[in-house]
């Protein structure tokens, strides 16, 4: 009877374990919802939102016919190799036709009306990968550009 006892408690003892184990493993499978942030070009009114996870990871500059997406690592460290993640160029539809024609040219039309052409550019290459000393800002680089058809599906404008 004793024998029967220990091995009930013993049982008893492995479920609350199993229990406490399963309960622990869903709470950590819960990831909270992060909402991107939304941006707004203060030149030419478009929108987009960017993955949350860049964070501080990143900064705008604003140009005439020109917005770029600056690679920081963050912004409490920055990095003295900066580098475009992306940009996005504004055209009339005319110098669009004519850049289109240029060899080389690699930008992928986002908008088109009579008045206005936006276009986003990748790099060529990431900037990081050969330097031994920036690997790991090589990997996150690399996988913000990843991001960037994400984000360029996002894209709002009204004329």
């Amino acid at each position: 009877m004793k024998k029967n006892t220990i091995i009930l408690i013993f049982l008893i003892v492995i479920l609350f374990c199993v229990g406490i184990g399963l309960y622990f493993w869903q709470i950590s499978q819960i990831k909270p919802e992060i909402k991107p942030a939304p941006y707004k070009n203060s030149i030419y009114g478009f929108s987009l939102e960017i993955p949350a996870h860049w964070g501080d990871k990143y900064t705008i500059f604003e140009k005439e016919r020109e917005t770029e997406f600056i690679y920081l690592r963050d912004a409490y460290h920055p990095i003295e190799k900066e580098e475009v993640i992306f940009k996005i160029l504004a055209f009339t539809p005319q110098d669009w036709q004519q850049i289109q024609s240029q060899p080389g040219y690699h930008g992928t039309e986002i908008y088109k009306d009579e008045k206005i052409v936006f276009v986003y550019v990748l790099p060529l290459e990431n900037p990081y990968s050969m330097d031994p000393n920036y690997q790991e800002e090589s990997k996150e680089f690399q996988k913000m550009i990843g991001d960037v058809k994400g984000i360029i599906e996002t894209f709002k404008y009204t004329p």
